[in-house]
C-alpha cells in the first residue's frame, strides 16, 4: 500500500538493439503505445494508472527546462529593451534564438541523435545566451554609426564589413573547442594519451552537438538576416518619403503661383514655411565634417515680379539669428 491505497508496480525496459520497422525503438515510443492501449480500454472508476521511473523524471525535467527557457528569454528581453530603447531591435536580437533552435534540430537530424530533454534542452538554453552576442555586436555598431550621421544603408554595409571577422572568429573557435566533446575524444595532457569513447563522454555528446549545430546555423543567418532587418524600416519608409516630397513640392509651386497672382495670404504662408524649414532640427552629420552655411531667404514682391532675396544675418553667428524685417514687402 502507498498512502493507504493498494498499488501494484509493473516494470519493463527496452532490450538493447531492439528495432521495429527498421529503426531503433525508444522507451518513449513504448510508453506512448501502452498509454494508447490503456485509453482504449474500459476500467473501473477506482483504478488509476501512472507512469513512474524515467518517464516521470523526464517530464519533471522538461517542465523545469521549459520554465527556465521562458524566464531567460524574458530577462533578455527586458535587458535588451533597456539597452536599445527599441522594440524592433530587441525582437531582431531574440530572433537569433529561434534560428539557433532550428539549427539544433537540423544538427540532430544530420547526426541521427535523439532529442534529450536534459542534455539537449540544457544545450539550447546555454546556446540562447551565446547566439545573442553576435546580434548585440552588430546592432551596437549600427547604432553607433547612425549616431555619427551615417546614412542607414551605408551604416548597414559598414557594420557587416567591420564585424564579419570578429563574429566568424569567435564562432569558429567555439565550435573547434566543442568538437572533441562531440566526437568523444579524450585528451590527457599530463599522461600524453588520446582516447576515444568512455563512460562519461557519452553524456556530453548531445549537449555539444546541440551547441555546435545551433551556433553554426544561427551565425550564418545572423550575418545575413540582421543587416537586412536593420535596413527594413528605412526601405519601407523610402517610398512614403518620396511621395511626401512630391506633395510638398507641388504645394510649394502652387503657393508661388498664388504669390505671382498677387495673393497676400499665400505669400505669408510661403514665408512661414521657409521660417519653419530654417528653424527645423539639423540632420546629424559626421564628426569634424564641414558644414555648408546658407543665407536665410524670403519671398518679396517688387512690382509685377516675385523673387527670393537673402535676409540679413545677425553678427553673432554662434547665437540665434534674429530679424525684425516683415515677412513680405509689397
Amino acid at each position: 500500500r502507498k498512502d493507504g491505497i493498494y498499488t501494484m508496480e509493473v516494470k519493463a525496459n527496452i532490450a538493447d538493439g531492439f528495432e521495429e520497422n527498421g529503426r531503433g525503438v525508444t522507451p518513449d515510443d513504448k510508453v506512448g503505445e501502452v498509454q494508447a492501449w490503456l485509453d482504449s480500454q474500459q476500467w473501473p472508476a477506482n483504478v488509476q494508472f501512472e507512469f513512474r521511473g524515467a518517464d516521470e523524471e523526464q517530464k519533471e525535467s522538461g517542465e523545469f527546462l521549459g520554465k527556465a527557457a521562458v524566464a531567460s528569454l524574458f530577462l533578455m528581453f527586458i535587458i535588451l529593451l533597456t539597452m536599445y530603447n527599441s522594440f524592433w531591435q530587441t525582437i531582431i536580437t531574440l530572433l537569433t534564438v529561434i534560428f539557433a533552435i532550428v539549427g539544433v534540430l537540423l544538427g540532430l537530424m544530420a547526426t541521427g541523435q535523439k532529442f534529450s530533454i536534459i542534455m539537449t534542452g540544457t544545450g539550447v538554453i546555454a546556446l540562447a545566451g551565446i547566439v545573442v552576442n553576435n546580434a548585440i555586436v552588430l546592432i551596437d555598431t549600427f547604432n553607433r554609426l547612425r549616431e555619427e550621421g551615417v546614412e542607414t544603408r551605408e551604416a548597414v554595409l559598414k557594420t557587416s564589413a567591420q564585424r564579419l571577422r570578429p563574429i566568424m572568429l569567435t564562432t569558429i573557435t567555439t565550435i573547434l573547442g566543442l568538437i572533441p566533446m562531440a566526437t568523444q575524444i579524450n585528451m590527457n595532457f599530463f599522461e600524453r594519451v588520446i582516447a576515444y569513447g568512455g563512460i562519461t563522454s557519452v553524456w556530453w555528446v548531445q549537449l555539444s552537438t546541440a551547441i555546435i549545430s545551433g551556433l553554426a546555423f544561427s551565425t550564418i543567418l545572423t550575418l545575413v538576416m540582421i543587416p537586412s532587418m536593420l535596413a527594413l524600416p528605412a526601405n519601407l519608409a523610402a517610398p512614403f518619403k518620396w511621395v511626401a516630397g512630391k506633395v510638398a513640392g507641388r504645394k510649394a509651386r502652387r503657393m508661388v503661383a498664388s504669390v505671382m497672382n498677387d495673393e497676400p495670404d499665400a505669400l505669408a504662408d510661403l514665408n512661414a514655411m521657409m521660417r519653419d524649414a530654417r528653424t527645423a532640427a539639423p540632420v546629424p552629420v559626421a564628426a569634424n565634417a564641414p558644414v555648408a552655411q546658407s543665407a536665410d531667404r524670403e519671398v518679396v514682391r517688387d512690382g509685377e515680379d516675385a523673387s527670393i532675396v537673402p535676409m540679413p544675418v545677425a553678427a553673432n553667428d554662434g547665437e540665434d539669428r534674429k530679424s525684425n524685417l516683415p515677412d513680405a514687402a509689397e
